[in-house]
């Protein structure tokens, strides 16, 4: 009979009662991000599933913040591959492949243009999408929902332009693709919706 040792038993079971952790260093260059997701069951899509994202301080190596929702829908696979994250600040995963705006299930950008690192956490997938809960970086450093990006444009950006200050996405829409663009008025620090297309398949 095969002994497995204590250890390797220990991880499986907590992996098995509390669901996958992952830790990321090459996201930032000032922050250690750990994500948790809790187990979700076995059906392949689950509703309410909890996410836990701390945020640390790789110098002072301090907890920072401690963010936690319940995401609506996942599948079951997401938050399970800790290769599946993206960040435009140290380039990791920058060119990976996107498949109905899933750009992995945390991002980490500069979405305000104010040259401070935010967050994107994957929080729904439906048939039309993945869609994502954005926290920006405040002045003291935390992390704040943002209502309008979270609510209003709800996916990850395809394009980002520092000059005009605006965000395009685009997602599928049948068989056409909707392109839709935000401008941050930096005078207010509000978002407007500028731009709203269907572009006709090729």
């Amino acid at each position: 009979m095969r002994v497995i040792p204590l250890t390797i038993l220990f991880s499986l079971l907590l992996t098995s009662t509390f669901g996958q952790t992952c830790i990321h260093d090459d996201l930032s260059s000032s922050l250690r991000i750990t994500v948790t997701k809790r187990k979700p069951g076995d059906s392949i899509l689950r509703s309410q599933v909890p996410i836990e994202v701390t945020i640390i301080d790789k110098a002072s190596k301090k907890n920072v913040q401690v963010i936690s929702f319940k995401a609506t829908e996942l599948y079951h696979k997401s938050f399970t591959k800790c290769n599946c994250v993206r960040s435009y600040s140290t380039g990791k995963n920058r060119n990976a492949i996107v498949t109905d705006t899933d750009f992995g299930d945390i991002v980490v950008a500069d979405f305000n243009f104010d040259s401070k690192e935010d967050i994107a956490i994957k929080s729904d997938e439906e048939n039309s999408g993945t869609y994502y809960r954005f926290y920006l970086q405040g002045k003291d450093k935390l992390f704040r929902l943002d209502p309008f990006l979270t609510d209003s444009m709800s996916i990850v950006p395809t394009y980002f332009n520092k000059v005009r200050k605006t965000l395009t996405t685009y997602q599928r829409a049948g068989v056409r693709d909707a392109e839709q663009i935000y401008r941050m008025d930096m005078r207010t620090n509000k978002w407007h919706l500028i731009r709203h297309r269907f572009i006709p398949p090729l």
